[in-house]
């Protein structure tokens, strides 16, 4: 970080102020649920949802978060690897797989990114940029890709993956379980700096009752991805305040060019990527997106 940016002993830090952001949990399939985070300069929650189709996701945002500075998508952005795995996804699986955090490969073979794959058809219709050098350039918001199990990983300190997601043999009394654990969680980062409100939204209460009334997995499921969408509007969210204020609250594991994920890291991943060579690649958001 240039220069000494510490306030006066006894000083609060100034609120973040980055800008508005979205968070899509982007299912690879055109028949499944995306979930939904608008999230406002202030850290409030505009709106969330759950849609099925590319036209219901950019309407969406088009009414509840429109000209955003940064749209978070737990789905493949960059995927131009014919074969085998991304780069970013070895340092994701790396770092985090000791939580049991680490992610899927993709590569061109697979038929959900024969064509570059979902997110990023919806970043080129919705005129988002995947580098921060042209989102600065041309003045457009930035699409970047992200990932729940990671940043909750690395958030919250905890030692495994919270287990909310369907499972071979997982029970539903643990998924509802952990995924309470996750609302509890998602909560406490109106604590945070920058801060997510996520008890403003609209919809919040009825996604609490939800989880918490849930007797089948089907309603879990019905919840699920719109509570990542709030997972992935966080971590756009700091990505947004490192860019404004040069704050360390994400890194970027990968390249913009060839596929990067956006992730906070705390100790234990960030000596992992060290001893691995990864700390190449893995750099402050501050230092890629100035």
């Amino acid at each position: 970080m240039d220069g000494d940016l510490s306030p006066p002993s006894g000083a609060a830090l100034p609120p973040v102020v980055p800008g508005p952001v979205v968070g899509v949990d982007l299912a690879w399939g055109r028949r499944a649920r995306s979930g939904l985070c608008a999230v406002r300069p202030d850290g409030s929650v505009a709106a969330s949802a759950a849609v099925v189709t590319d036209d219901e996701i950019v309407d969406w945002i088009d009414r509840h978060g429109p000209e955003p500075a940064v749209v978070g998508f737990d789905a493949p952005l960059v995927v131009l690897n014919v074969s085998g795995r991304r780069g970013c996804e070895a340092l994701v699986s790396r770092a985090f797989g000791p939580q049991g955090a680490g992610c899927y490969p993709s590569n061109r073979s697979m038929a959900a990114f024969a064509d570059g794959g979902r997110a990023a058809g919806l970043a080129r219709r919705m005129n988002l940029a995947v580098d921060p050098v042209d989102a600065d350039r041309t003045g457009r918001g930035q699409a970047v890709e992200v990932f729940p199990h990671s940043a909750l990983v690395a958030l919250f300190g905890l030692p495994t993956r919270l287990m909310y997601k369907g499972g071979r043999g997982r029970a539903v009394e643990l998924r509802r379980a952990e995924m309470g654990r996750l609302v509890a969680l998602l909560e406490t980062l109106s604590e945070r700096e920058p801060a997510l409100h996520v008890a403003s939204g609209p919809r919040w209460p009825g996604l609490r009752a939800a989880v918490a009334a849930a007797a089948r997995h089907a309603d879990l499921e019905r919840v699920e991805d719109e509570l990542d969408a709030h997972v992935c509007a966080y971590v756009a969210r700091c990505l947004a305040a490192d860019r404004t204020d040069g704050g360390c609250r994400v890194r970027v594991l990968g390249e913009w060019a060839s596929g990067a994920i956006v992730t906070p890291v705390d100790e234990r991943h960030r000596l992992v990527l060290e001893a691995e060579g990864g700390a190449d690649r893995s750099r402050a958001a501050r230092g890629r997106a100035s």
